[in-house]
């Protein structure tokens, strides 16, 4: 570096480089700066790196809640600095003395991260022209009260709130083609000489380097030098496609004061240092081009073969002109289907003397807001929140009879922004059904990278909620992941069912001391969500519960009161029959308790309304059943229903029952004689109509239109059409009773594999296909013990039983208007 004697630090720092017109305005030394705003109610959440390891003495990045109508949301972050103490520069100064005098402040003030990375946004605000501020994120003030929510170590830490980068589309920014920053066709020669990249790549990587120096310059003639260039700087870790250009805690902004280092190196001109950070731009775009990272991550996504990527990107690129269609955007807020679709913030329309449109009107669709999904849609990844609610929501036509499935999911999102946790979940679950229908393995891992990215902000809305009353919107996103993990679960990973772990959540929302979610009573509301874990009786007996028609006669017993005393009398009597040296007495202390809930069991069934009586539509002989291509046809009569939240509920009554009647049956095989023969027998002929009735329901679940289902299988010609995926979800514990329970006939235990792996292929359930793997056990015993199968060694009954918490608090959530009515 030449620096004559006398030559000002302005001078040598912009020798060979135009001179900034804000140096002679005098705006470099302001210091005023902008505070985050304190009349806004915010809190700290997790971590949003889950690349960067939390310690002291890092900078740590965390998400900012921001408080809007009562509902905090993740809106921002927070980027935080760990204190940068005199002593921190004394010893700085002693390992590199100081070429000119500086004190320990001095120092201080130029490496701390702090103030460094607040001058580039200071300058950017002051002087970057607004066309060019989507370079980088957006700056929204200093944090200055962030003592109260760390812990005495972090007490002096500082903290600025910067714009919340997602990779996602709506976080991208397009920038249009610019000559000012073109550099010619040398780093497209060097790109083309690699001999292994096609014409689409070569203009893909040239225009990623053109892009990453464009923002790189624009900061440069502010000024500022990045001083820690890297390829994650320009996009996310877990993204493919750059954002910004940010992490400037190492950086440099220019001010007249000659510095004590610029970016870990003795102060030079700006010009050098452009010159070096240009050359890492481009070698880090050529480190990308060589290892064909753009071929890698279309074969990942898209899911198909290198040779047929291959074959795509080696076809010739024409130039065209292509027509600008600019479309009317609903004025609906928050529900612009355009603006759904692609992520982004719908701010309606606005008009413009200067835009000139076609005369096209796109048909208004809010898919959020259907009262009644219809039956079929044309599959289509472009919508996956309608997708989601065609095949899930069920939407009840009478409160007073059925609560639906997921029934106030609709509502609830046409009040939440498109990019929030809630729709984020709903997407997941849209796109892992899809792709399990229609074998889009690129479909499946879309839905695994959004899910492992949600996780972390959902851990920090759980976090907010343990710190005040749970809201519903996590509850739902607790039911939507766990019923994502259901889903997505077609073999057994070495973490088990993945879903057990947001049933307990779900659980953990419902019964905690602050939860909104109760009844009408002081009884807690998931005490009766799951008779199989639930173990604690119900305090008030006139509890309406949720396995019971929500407007039903008070003096009907719900089923919930029933259901909750199954699971204790089920583990005891398993232990029992296990055990060679239980006495008699034991035993029929046993027999006695089940003899109680056998005859509730009974009088519920006979006590129901009409309404939540099957109806008989059909009649199928076995012999049109076996020459059917439909496997789960069997000959009997064709039952149906209400709605699938009726069907729902009769046939948890049904397998419970069964179970019990099981149980029962055992025990007097155990006692020997002692037990009336005619009380076997009662109990035989119960359990075989409560197995037909289940079997009866099978078509009502899995076809698509019931009263042509008969049709089509004595035509042969084609097999009846597929249901809705709600069907196969609310038939999975029922059909997995019949295949394991030994009360029930192997014929029928074989029939209900074979529904459980259609229902995992054609219905996008894949935990039916994983229950469909499981050998048939030859008793009880090992169906309710907590040890693995026999056939399948690694499907605990404990884990599989447990996804039902999700299905039975899926049906809690209702539309606001109906709430009253619970």
């Amino acid at each position: 570096m030449s620096n004559t004697h006398g030559q000002s630090w302005t001078d040598t720092f912009f020798s060979e480089w135009p001179l900034p017109d804000w140096i002679n305005e005098g705006r470099e030394d302001k210091t005023d700066f902008r505070l985050f705003d304190p009349q806004k109610k915010w809190m700290l959440g997790r971590s949003a790196d889950t690349g960067r390891y939390s310690e002291f003495g890092r900078i740590q990045v965390k998400w900012l809640y921001v408080r809007h109508g009562g509902i905090y949301y993740r809106q921002h972050v927070a980027k935080i600095f760990p204190e940068y103490t005199e002593r921190d520069a004394e010893m700085q100064l002693r390992r590199l003395p100081s070429r000119i005098p500086k004190t320990v402040k001095e120092v201080r003030d130029e490496l701390d991260w702090f103030p460094n990375e607040l001058r580039v946004f200071h300058r950017i605000d002051a002087s970057c022209t607004s066309s060019q501020r989507i370079y980088f994120p957006e700056f929204h003030g200093v944090i200055t009260d962030l003592e109260k929510y760390l812990s005495s170590p972090y007490a002096k830490h500082r903290a600025i709130a910067l714009e919340c980068i997602r990779p996602k589309l709506s976080s991208r920014r397009i920038l249009a083609a610019d000559k000012e920053h073109s550099h010619g066709d040398k780093f497209k020669d060097k790109l083309s000489g690699l001999g292994s990249l096609s014409d689409f790549e070569v203009d893909y990587y040239d225009s990623l380097f053109t892009d990453r120096i464009r923002r790189l310059l624009t900061l440069h003639r502010l000024g500022i030098t990045h001083g820690d260039i890297k390829d994650e700087h320009f996009r996310l870790p877990m993204d493919f496609f750059d954002t910004v250009l940010y992490d400037f805690s190492h950086s440099y902004t220019f001010s007249p004061v000659k510095p004590y280092l610029l970016s870990f190196s003795l102060p030079r001109p700006l010009k050098n240092i452009s010159k070096y950070e240009q050359t890492m731009v481009e070698s880090q775009v050529f480190e990308r081009a060589e290892k064909l990272d753009l071929r890698e991550h279309l074969v990942e996504t898209i899911g198909a073969t290198q040779s047929v990527i291959m074959d795509a990107l080696i076809q010739p690129l024409q130039e065209e002109l292509l027509e600008l269609i600019i479309l009317r955007c609903d004025e609906g807020l928050p529900a612009c289907s355009r603006c759904l679709q692609s992520g982004r913030i719908c701010l309606g329309y606005r008009s413009n003397d200067e835009l000139r449109f076609r005369h096209y009107v796109v048909p208004a669709n809010k898919p959020v807001q259907l009262l009644f999904p219809p039956q079929s849609r044309i599959v289509t990844t472009n919508d996956p929140v309608g997708l989601f609610l065609d095949q899930y929501v069920v939407c009840s036509r009478d409160s007073r009879v059925s609560r639906g499935f997921l029934d106030g999911l609709p509502s609830l999102l046409a009040s939440v922004h498109p990019s929030s946790d809630l729709v984020r979940a709903v997407e997941i679950v849209a796109w892992a059904t899809l792709g399990n229908k229609i074998s889009r393995p690129d479909l499946l891992a879309r839905a695994r990278r959004q899910y492992t990215g949600l996780l972390c902000s959902f851990q920090d809305l759980l976090h907010c909620c343990q710190l005040r009353a749970p809201t519903v919107e996590a509850l739902v996103i607790a039911i939507l992941l766990g019923l994502y993990e259901i889903v997505s679960s077609d073999e057994i990973t070495q973490e088990q069912q993945k879903h057990v772990a947001h049933v307990r959540g779900v659980c953990a929302l419902l019964l905690s001391p602050n939860s909104p979610f109760d009844l009408l009573s002081s009884t807690q509301l998931f005490q009766v969500a799951n008779p199989l874990l639930i173990k604690r009786d119900l305090q008030v007996q006139d509890n309406r519960g949720v396995l019971c028609a929500p407007a039903s006669n008070h003096a009907v017993h719900n089923l919930d009161s029933i259901l909750i005393k199954c699971h204790p009398l089920f583990e005891h009597a398993n232990t029992q029959l296990q055990d060679p040296l239980a006495s008699f007495y034991e035993l029929q202390k046993t027999l006695d308790r089940a003899l109680a809930i056998e005859l509730a069991f009974s009088q519920w069934g006979a006590t129901q309304d009409v309404s939540w009586k099957a109806d008989i539509v059909g009649f199928m002989s076995q012999q049109d059943a076996e020459a059917s291509s439909c496997p789960f046809a069997w000959g009997g009569p064709v039952h149906a229903y209400f709605d699938i939240y009726v069907a729902a509920v009769m046939n948890t009554y049904r397998k419970t029952y069964l179970m019990l009647l099981d149980v029962l049956i055992r025990l007097a095989s155990r006692m020997g004689g002692t037990i009336r023969t005619d009380n076997v027998t009662r109990w035989e002929k119960q359990a075989h109509i409560l197995i037909y009735d289940i079997v009866a329901s099978i078509p009502y679940h899995l076809t698509n239109n019931l009263h042509a289902y008969q049709q089509d299988i004595l035509s042969l010609n084609s097999p009846p059409g597929v249901g809705r995926s709600v069907g196969g979800l609310l038939l999975l514990h029922p059909l997995f009773v019949l295949s394991t329970c030994s009360a029930v006939p192997r014929p029928i235990q074989n029939h209900a594999l074979k529904c459980l792996a259609w229902i995992g292929q054609h219905m996008g359930i894949g935990q039916g296909m994983l229950m469909s793997k499981v050998v048939p056990s030859l008793s009880l015993c090992s169906y309710v013990s907590k040890m693995p199968f026999q056939g399948y060694s690694n499907l605990p009954f404990q884990e599989t039983a447990e996804g039902h918490v999700l299905i039975w608090a899926g049906m809690l959530l209702h539309p606001a208007e109906k709430r009253t009515q619970l």
